[in-house]
This record gives structure tokens, C-alpha cells and sequence, in this order.
């Protein structure tokens, strides 16, 4: 039977290692803390769980847990862990920058962005973002109940709402090579191919209705490639699954 998963923000193995040691000591893990509150509330309510009931468990540290339930009660839990799986990897570090749409639309774009395996969520305030702000709370839950779902053990970083110039200061900062969603540029797929394979990369997709000239000017300043899919016109989210797909699995 498939075991449910469930990220703690408790660091389980906190030496970081994954030995027959530390499990001969049969650890505990004792959730208790006010940010562990929503959680149990969840396993004891919503999923019913009883004392050895068995769940998977990851603390974005890149391990994941097999554990079972020593108790829980309304306000705390302890669970034995029974199993380490490092689930280390070398992935790409590829991450989404993504003009603010439509409330719903964002949202969606979050969960399929983490599903995918993104390392980092950077909201922009593009010219022509109808909306200006966004509950980055219910961005977080997002990603962390999208990131149990799809087997993820380490969570994208969700950063908080940028302008177009302090994106580009903070993926230079952190040694990512831009590129541009536009669909007058260069075909994508030519691009990010395995002679020209990039694994720091920054994807900029833009809103509903494009990039104005200003920001293509912008862009152009920064000698950023300015890339397409085809002649199709897409929506900001069909752009987002269909250029973070190519990035991420090619």
C-alpha cells in the first residue's frame, strides 16, 4: 500500500547522515510546536491515523523517512523512524520567474512549477500585471502540499513579489543565466539542447498580453536570448509547463 507523505519542518537526522547507527537507537521524532499544530490536526482529523499507522516524512534536508505513529493525541505526536532513503541529486538548478497573473492562474502555476522539480518560485511585477499582490502564505501551503504529492524531498524557494530590475540583480547574485519567454524570439528548443545545455538557468515568462517594449528593451540591455515555442500564442501558464518541461528534462 502506498504511504502517505508529509513534510515536518522539525530537521529529523540532524547530522545529516544516513547510518544503521542512528536507526539502532530507534529515534523519535516528537512534534509538538505551534508550526506542527496544522499537521497533526490533519493526521489525527482529516486522515483518522492511530498508533502504528505508518507515513513517509521528508525535512527538505534531501532524506526522506519511513516512520510509524508511537502516539498521537490533540496536540502532539511521536513517531518512530524505521527507514532512511537519501534521495540526494544532482538535478539542474533551474528557476521560474514568473509575471503575476490572475489569482488562480498563479496559484496553478506554483503547484505545477514544484511538481516539475523547480528550485526557486520568483514572482514579478511585470507592466502589465493586473494584479499587484499575492497571499505568498497560501503560496507556501501550495508548495509544500504539491511537493508531498509529486515525491519531492527538498521544497522550491518561494521568494517574495520583485520588479523586473531587482529580479535580475538577485538571479545574477546567485549565478543564473537568463533567458526570455517571448513568442517573436528564437525557438526554445533549439536553444536549451544538450550542445547548449545550461543547468543555472532563469526562466522569465511574462503576463497575460506580453512583455511591453520597455521590458524587451530591458532585456535587450542585459544581452538576455529572447525565445519562442513556435508561432503559437500561449497562455502564461501553458507557457510556464511547456518551457520549465523542456528545461528541465532535456
Amino acid at each position: 500500500m502506498k504511504l502517505h507523505r508529509f513534510y515536518v519542518k522539525e530537521k529529523i537526522n540532524k547530522n545529516d547522515e544516513q547510518s544503521e547507527s542512528f536507526l539502532e537507537n530507534r529515534p523519535i521524532l516528537k512534534l509538538s510546536s505551534p508550526c506542527s499544530t496544522d499537521l497533526i490536526h490533519q493526521w489525527k482529523h482529516v486522515f483518522r491515523f492511530m498508533t502504528g499507522a505508518e507515513v513517509i516524512l521528508f525535512d527538505n534536508s534531501g532524506f526522506e523517512y519511513r516512520a510509524v505513529f508511537h502516539s498521537l493525541k490533540a496536540s502532539e505526536a511521536a513517531l518512530e523512524i524505521l527507514e532512511i532513503s537519501d534521495k540526494r541529486d544532482e538535478n539542474k538548478n533551474i528557476w521560474l520567474f514568473a509575471s503575476i497573473i490572475k489569482k488562480d492562474n498563479f496559484e496553478w502555476i506554483v503547484e505545477k512549477a514544484t511538481e516539475l522539480g523547480i528550485n526557486g518560485i520568483v514572482p514579478i511585477l511585470s507592466d502589465r500585471s493586473e494584479k499587484k499582490s499575492l497571499n505568498i502564505d497560501r503560496l507556501n501551503r501550495i508548495v509544500v502540499e504539491a511537493s508531498e504529492q509529486s515525491g519531492r524531498v527538498i521544497l522550491p524557494e518561494l521568494k517574495p513579489i520583485m520588479s523586473l530590475e531587482e529580479a535580475f540583480v538577485f538571479s545574477s547574485g546567485i549565478n543564473l543565466k537568463e533567458i526570455v519567454f517571448e513568442p517573436k524570439g528564437k525557438n526554445f528548443k533549439e536553444v536549451i539542447n544538450e550542445k547548449n545545455k545550461v543547468d543555472n538557468l532563469a526562466i522569465f515568462i511574462g503576463p497575460e498580453g506580453g512583455w511591453t517594449e520597455r521590458e524587451l528593451d530591458f532585456f535587450q540591455t542585459k544581452n538576455t536570448p529572447i525565445l519562442s515555442l513556435g508561432q503559437q500564442v500561449l497562455r502564461a501558464e501553458t507557457a510556464v509547463v511547456a518551457c520549465l518541461s523542456i528545461a528541465i528534462f532535456s
